[in-house]
């Protein structure tokens, strides 16, 4: 009985701590996918200003080719 014991629990407690790291890791996952949503945010507002960037470019070309 005793050496059931024994080898129950250092199976216990690694079961245990996989247990507390998985929590953890959820936890990780949890908070990059709120950060890949900012960056996703971040990325469309830079991309409509780049846009806006290139057709006040096009319009400065333009006046000054009319001068």
């Amino acid at each position: 009985m005793e050496s059931s014991n024994t080898t129950t629990s250092p199976l216990l407690n690694h079961a245990v701590r996989i247990r507390a790291k998985n929590v953890e890791l959820r936890k990780k996952i949890t908070q990059l996918e709120s950060d890949i949503q900012l960056i996703t945010k971040d990325i469309s507002s830079l991309t409509n200003t780049y846009d806006d960037l290139v057709e006040q470019c096009q319009v400065l070309r333009e006046n000054q080719t009319e001068k």
